[in-house]
């Protein structure tokens, strides 16, 4: 089964002005995508230049479509999609592109993955106050 290491470390919350724990996921290296593609290539029958053209083709696809307002499906992944916030105007005239303030994209994830990850067990390496950097005490 797949587990995710939790920390909780305690943390000023300037928006209710006071401290408290708050329990985050550990993070380890960010897997580069040389990195996966070459892990693909390691699990298939494909060869690794094989994996890297296909690769380079889905991703210039991916991107175009992104580009020219269509939902992308990645299979078993998500969706991912364009989007934007703008500011509101009284009139029609007044609305329009260059209310736009920030671009981004929006991504929702496939049933089998939202599945995938409440599967996943969390284990807590929270370390007590009182068991930090005391080596004398036991």
């Amino acid at each position: 089964m797949a587990k995710i290491l939790v920390k909780s470390r305690l943390q000023r919350l300037a928006a209710q002005k006071k401290d408290a724990y708050v329990t985050r996921p550990v993070y380890y290296a960010r897997i580069t995508g040389d990195d996966l593609l070459e892990r693909a290539a390691d699990n298939s029958k494909l060869r690794k230049s094989e994996i890297y053209l296909a690769a380079e083709a889905i991703t210039r696809e991916f991107r175009n479509f992104l580009q020219n307002g269509h939902a992308v499906t990645i299979p078993e992944i998500g969706t991912f999609r364009f989007s934007f916030r703008a500011h509101a105007s009284d009139t029609l005239e007044g609305a329009g592109t260059e209310m736009v303030y920030r671009r981004r994209i929006l991504y929702l994830p496939s049933v089998s993955l939202r599945r995938a990850i409440k599967e996943v067990a969390l284990e807590d390496v929270t370390v007590k106050p009182e068991e930090e950097g005391d080596e004398n005490n036991g």
